[in-house]
């Protein structure tokens, strides 16, 4: 048997064996998580204007919003959205506060070669390329001025309201129309004022706006008549260094496409309801423009991305 001394030295050492390798695997574990926890993406931090009219939210904004929800959740990145409230910011503004690390961090709007050079673009037609189908709100006093067009050529007679900076204002002067543009805000009440006999909306954007703006101008109506249709496409844009964000969004977009789930919502949505319901009336005069202002890439979009009113 050991004498009692040399089972003490025997068990200290086995002590000071074994301790040393169990702290450190204590120690391993706790760094382990502690990498996981660093190489855990943060949530993304995505802030929008929320823009109203008549401080309501019309259908078409809530469709980009919830279109945009759609994509975050797609992409499978934690998330927080944060509307800004906004009214009449111009999308020179909207473009000058992305790149100053304004209030928000995404914007949508039609896109440009211009625009797509200062920003970061997400290539995929948020709308599907309604944002290229207008239709006129005009008045009962100047129904009539639409009423007999048949070209392009005609519609030059009419003078059209359009907002600060839209992509449409170079693709309607180029064509030879009569535009003038002011703030988004006002152009409704200009309208309704005689400042100009028609505001031209996209498809999808005209019935929601309508449907608010009737409630105060009640000489507003609908043109009957009239499709003036070029390719335009609306983008998310955001700074040329948020490349997360992008990608992000991107990703989710992609995937919500190849799940079905974006057709879904775009073709459940009362604005596209709406919009379809107009473009598919027999009785509409179609103009077809040309838009020499878009990018190459954007004219190499699949066309399983755009939507086709036939």
């Amino acid at each position: 048997m050991l004498p009692l001394f040399t089972k003490i030295r025997f068990i200290l050492l086995l002590i000071l064996i074994l301790l040393p390798g169990t702290v450190t695997r204590a120690e391993e574990k706790t760094v382990t998580s502690g990498q996981q926890a660093l190489n855990q993406p943060s949530p993304l931090q995505v802030r929008y204007y929320q823009r109203t009219l008549d401080a309501q939210l019309s259908d078409y904004e809530s469709y980009w919003v919830g279109l945009l929800k759609l994509a975050l959740e797609k992409s499978g990145r934690d998330f927080q959205l944060e509307p800004v409230s906004a009214k009449g910011v111009p999308h020179a503004r909207l473009v000058s506060n992305l790149l100053n690390k304004g209030p928000v961090n995404i914007i949508f709007m039609g896109t440009n070669k211009e625009m797509e050079e200062k920003l970061l673009p997400i290539r995929i037609p948020l709308f599907r390329g309604l944002v290229g189908y207008r239709i006129m709100m005009t008045t009962t006093e100047n129904a009539a001025v639409f009423a007999d067009i048949s070209s392009v050529t005609a519609l030059k007679k009419a003078v059209i309201g359009l907002g600060l900076n839209w992509s449409d204002e170079p693709i309607m002067k180029e064509a030879g129309l009569n535009v003038v543009t002011l703030p988004y805000h006002r152009l409704f009440n200009a309208l309704s004022g005689g400042r100009f006999h028609g505001i031209s909306r996209g498809a999808h954007e005209i019935k929601g706006e309508y449907d608010i703006v009737k409630q105060s101008k009640t000489n507003l109506v609908i043109d009957k008549h009239l499709v003036l249709a070029y390719r335009l496409a609306t983008f998310f844009f955001v700074a040329p260094d948020n490349q997360a964000l992008a990608d992000a969004i991107t990703s989710g977009l992609e995937q919500a496409y190849r799940d079905g789930s974006f057709l879904t919502y775009f073709n459940r949505h009362p604005a596209v309801h709406n919009a379809i319901k107009l473009l598919t009336d027999p009785n509409r005069t179609w103009l077809w423009l040309d838009n020499h202002h878009l990018s190459q890439q954007t004219r190499d979009i699949p066309a399983s991305y755009w939507f086709d009113p036939k």
